[in-house]
């Protein structure tokens, strides 16, 4: 996550491209060890894909050690597919001395649709199938809510759903 957000700062392009597979790639093995510790899923994350061909600011550095992603997860029933696609976000802040990961939020699926519903390939042209109106997974770990960069998430989030003309109570967003 550093690399990127040095590499980002730079107009090495092939340099960011490298360094945000990286991010998707740890976001990916997150992800699928949250939902492996979740009870009812028996399935397999195959890959974490940033919506920037629908969305501008899909990846966006919050801070010199926090981050968002917006897109896509992949999974699948088994290793070797059918794979379906879901709606994904993430926040994660790292240590300012190391890479460990000191706080994240993570979403995953749409609650109102269900999983399994798109499949792998199909091209999601509309922005708003990023931003499902509730989550079927919701992960969170080391969240101060009186942090400036949570509460600028938090009205990030707000900000989109207005844009959108949805609304939702602060407390189902906070989760």
């Amino acid at each position: 996550m550093r690399a990127y957000i040095r590499a980002s700062e730079g107009d090495e392009s092939t340099e960011t491209g490298e360094a945000l597979r990286w991010v998707c790639a740890g976001l990916e093995y997150l992800l699928g060890e949250l939902l492996n510790a979740s009870d009812g899923w028996h399935r397999w994350v195959d890959g974490v894909e940033p919506a920037t061909d629908a969305i501008p600011d899909a990846v966006t550095i919050v801070s010199a050690v926090e981050m968002e992603v917006r897109g896509r997860a992949d999974w699948g029933k088994a290793g070797k597919g059918p794979f379906w696609i879901e709606p994904l976000f993430s926040w994660i802040r790292i240590s300012e001395t190391d890479n460990k990961i000191l706080s994240y939020i993570i979403r995953f699926g749409d609650s109102a649709r269900g999983l399994g519903k798109i499949r792998y390939g199909k091209h999601v042209r509309r922005a708003d199938w990023y931003y499902p109106d509730a989550w079927l997974f919701s992960f969170s770990k080391g969240i101060d809510t009186t942090s400036p960069s949570f509460l600028q998430t938090l009205a990030d989030e707000g900000l989109a759903e207005h844009r959108r003309g949805e609304t939702r109570p602060l407390d189902e967003l906070i989760e």
